[in-house]
């Protein structure tokens, strides 16, 4: 039984020690052991603490190799193992978030999961925020987003989900107001000044879609028409043409 333990403890930190140095391929070969449940050998099955962690580590490598599909598979395999760890539903949120073929429902339903597990965390509160703007439930996303940020005010990564989520709530003002305290609050930070460059831009983007376009102003040389208009002028008149509306008669 100590020949197996050690045999399989040593397949995890090997496993570990590859996807540290970014090993991926040599990464999933060592964990192949803990992931189909025994050893080498066929000896007992591996605890569930150890196997958590093989299918939540496969998880990730794939999710860095954007195999999402099998990414979710793994960490599935994870969650039904550990149900209650949160950190699992919160990396298959990010493997249904990320996924040009995944869900916004399935993600927010492992954002909720995992904020629940572990209420109050910002990590999880601006995801769960975020995913339920993604899914039209603004006002309640709103003010977890809002609240992760209060609790979080000097965390970039949790800042930016913020931010993506308050403008597409159509709040890119109120994100713009956040990102400017974070930057008085950082002004070496290089990740905030990111952050701020990107919000004025979505501002200003925001502030020229929905500027109105005044009438133009055309010059023709040669005609008067300060008669027609209660006043006279020298040189070119200034002709501005008013809108014309038309009318649909019913018939």
């Amino acid at each position: 039984m100590s020949k197996t333990l050690s045999f399989l403890e040593a397949a995890w930190t090997l496993s570990r020690d590859h996807a540290l140095a970014g090993r991926r391929r040599e990464a999933l070969t060592a964990l192949r052991p803990l992931l189909d449940g025994t050893d080498a050998a066929g000896g007992p099955p591996v605890s569930v603490g150890l196997a958590t962690m093989a299918h939540r580590l496969a998880g990730r490598l794939h999710f860095n190799a954007e195999n999402y599909r099998a990414a979710r598979n793994h960490l599935r395999a994870a969650r039904r193992l550990s149900p209650g760890h949160a950190e699992t539903h919160f990396d298959l949120g990010l493997a249904w978030e990320r996924d040009p073929q995944g869900s916004d429902r399935f993600a927010l339903h492992s954002y909720r999961r995992a904020d629940r597990l572990n209420p109050g965390l910002p990590k999880y509160l601006a995801a769960h925020g975020r995913a339920l703007v993604r899914n039209d439930r603004a006002v309640r996303g709103r003010k977890l987003l809002l609240r992760a940020a209060e609790l979080a005010p000097g965390q970039p990564a949790i800042l930016r989900v913020v931010v993506e989520g308050l403008r597409e709530s159509g709040r890119a003002g109120e994100a713009y107001r956040l990102v400017v305290q974070a930057k008085f609050s950082a002004p070496q930070c290089r990740d905030v000044n990111r952050l701020y460059a990107e919000a004025r831009f979505a501002l200003s983007a925001r502030a020229q879609s929905g500027r109105r376009v005044r009438p133009a102003v055309l010059a023709f040389p040669g005609v008067n028409v300060g008669a027609a208009v209660g006043c006279r002028r020298d040189g070119p008149a200034v002709v501005r043409p008013h809108p014309r509306r038309i009318r649909f008669r019913q018939g």
